[in-house]
């Protein structure tokens, strides 16, 4: 089974629009779902992603791939796509898996000036909550060049579709 942690529904819509998914409830979350996915939000934010992360900690097996995926902010071009290995939190660094040599700030609030050269609001509360699980990823893609004002709900959910097709997320 395949867990996927997202913090806005319109990013859990760009996955559920493109695999098909089915809109439900898991937990008192929003949740979207097929036989292999379960796509969950968690809101915005390190809290709530440490939440809902721990939250579907008691669903999941040994075997089963926990995923966070989202969009970040980046000097990167709008929708490429990354896969995270550490997260920098707090000048502190994470290392959340050895598959790239990617890092990725997380900031408690929207970057709007460059501090790093991937920002987010959530990898690291998806570290901290699924620390004990081995088998787990986080990919993001580039929504915005340090001007979170100009993404849109539309724009989110084509570049999580493109996310998907480009990683091996989902």
């Amino acid at each position: 089974m395949i867990y996927v942690v997202v913090a806005t529904k319109s990013e859990a819509q760009g996955v559920a629009e493109h695999l098909k998914l089915i809109k439900s409830k898991l937990y008192g979350y929003t949740a979207f779902t097929s036989d292999e996915l379960v796509v969950l939000v968690s809101g915005v934010g390190i809290e709530a992603m440490s939440k809902a992360t721990k939250t579907l900690m008691n669903d999941i097996k040994q075997d089963d791939t926990l995923v966070n995926i989202g969009i970040c902010a980046s000097n990167h071009k709008v929708g490429t796509v990354f896969e995270i290995s550490k997260i920098i939190y707090k000048d502190i660094i994470y290392e959340l898996n050895k598959n790239s040599t990617l890092s990725i700030r997380c900031e408690d609030f929207e970057a709007t000036k460059k501090s790093h050269d991937i920002v987010d609001m959530e990898s690291f509360g998806f570290y901290i909550a699924s620390n004990a699980h081995k088998n787990r990823f986080i990919y993001k893609v580039v929504s915005d060049n340090f001007e979170p004002q100009k993404v849109t709900k539309d724009e989110t959910k084509k570049l999580i579709k493109r996310l998907i097709d480009e990683s091996s997320c989902c």
